[in-house]
């Protein structure tokens, strides 16, 4: 019987492949998931200017080291957390490699590392490539993530009522959640902190803070504060102008690039 979920880990084994991997591995283990992992590396960063004869040596030697290098790193998570992780790699261009991957395998979430500027225009923009061509979820990791495999979930929602939550995995991963859900709301007016009824069977600790230029810089102090590992952010609830106007002060490139805790993009 196949899982009910299908996370793809998508590394360049330089942004912390085992720290992605555990934070896929907490995901699965509560929803049930199944894991790959999918490593791209440029063709021309792995076969420079030279004879057929001596590019295909090239080629078959980084083929040999890559695979190890990846075995290396899967291998000792899925022995530790007894769960089956696949892996696949390539060489090529990287951005049509993953839309090719994406399209074929179909995953639920993709789990990403966050570079030091995700959306800068010097960077690859990978993350901004996946957010678009991705209609499901995506996880962005920081590199010092703590999340390990079987960590107990503090989630956060930011700037939504929950009512709005329609994806199948966020909506499991939250009911399966033992722990008070934060809520994070930006509003006209006084700071203020109040405890909501019961959202997705727990209980909900809602934070409304001002409207203000700090606002990214407010809300990550929030995040710490309250000890949130996880934050869910619905961009297509704020796209619609269903949410509040306030919403536009937030969106995935200012909260990839400055907040300090694993999102969940949805």
């Amino acid at each position: 019987m196949s899982k009910q979920y299908k996370i793809l880990v998508l590394t360049d084994l330089k942004d912390s492949p085992s720290t992605l991997l555990n934070n896929a591995v907490n995901l699965a283990k509560k929803v049930d998931g199944e894991i790959d992992l999918f490593s791209v590396q440029k063709f021309t960063d792995v076969v420079e200017r030279e004879s057929q004869l001596s590019a295909m040596r090239t080629l078959n030697e980084k083929y040999n080291a890559f695979e190890k290098d990846i075995k290396n790193t899967v291998e000792p998570i899925s022995k530790a957390c007894d769960i089956k992780i696949n892996y696949q790699f390539s060489f090529g261009n990287v951005k049509d490699e993953i839309k090719n991957y994406i399209s074929q395998q179909q995953p639920d979430v993709i789990v990403l590392g966050k570079k030091k500027k995700a959306f800068s225009v010097v960077g690859d923009r990978i993350a901004n490539y996946v957010l678009k061509q991705h209609k499901g979820t995506v996880l962005i990791v920081p590199s010092k993530s703590t999340l390990e495999p079987n960590q107990e979930l503090s989630l956060g929602l930011l700037q939504d009522s929950g009512d709005t939550v329609n994806n199948a995995f966020v909506k499991n991963l939250f009911e399966k959640n033992t722990q008070p859900l934060k809520s994070f709301k930006l509003v006209d007016g006084e700071m203020h902190s109040t405890t909501s009824s019961a959202l997705f069977n727990s209980k909900v600790i809602e934070y409304v803070f001002d409207k203000s230029d700090n606002a990214i810089s407010n809300l990550s102090n929030y995040l710490t504060k309250s000890n949130v590992n996880l934050l869910y952010f619905n961009k297509e609830e704020t796209r619609s102008g269903n949410s509040s106007k306030s919403s536009s002060m937030f969106n995935a490139e200012r909260l990839i690039n400055n907040l300090n805790v694993s999102l969940l993009i949805a």
